[in-house]
């Protein structure tokens, strides 16, 4: 069972190394997360582990290139000391936009995700605030 677990988390390290070539789109263009943003945004993903802030980024410019969303990446507080990034679409400034951008969101596949064997390729897209934003009122 211990060597399984070994051949399979190695098997996801090479696939790493080939999808994630420095060749790829490494998310360079993603703009950082403000204050101004928002108030009200979609949480697309979240992705966690050592290439979480790499695969955060990927998507990120995915979905600004090919789906014209804006995107960000924002980095969660460590939990149990594995990073967390987090993908947040949108710059709604009302629950109703928010709605119609959630809708939106949980209908997109994105190619970025195809080779990282995910179950599960559509988006999660929750309501969320930007958390570094004041409260809406």
């Amino acid at each position: 069972m211990r060597n399984a677990r070994t051949l399979f988390y190695a098997a996801m390290l090479a696939v790493n190394v080939v999808v994630l070539s420095p060749g790829d789109s490494s998310g360079k263009d993603t703009p950082p997360l403000t204050a101004k943003v928002g108030p009200y945004m979609v949480h697309a993903k979240t992705f966690r582990g050592p290439t979480a802030e790499v695969y955060a980024k990927i998507l990120a410019s995915e979905l600004q290139d090919d789906f014209g969303l804006p995107a960000f990446v924002y980095p969660s507080p460590k939990k149990n000391g594995v990073a967390e990034f987090a993908v947040l679409v949108g710059d709604e400034k009302s629950m109703d936009g928010c709605a119609a951008l959630c809708k939106v969101v949980r209908t997109i596949e994105p190619k970025c995700l195809e080779p990282l064997g995910w179950s599960q390729r559509r988006l999660r897209g929750l309501h969320t605030t930007n958390p570094l934003a004041p409260k809406p009122k």
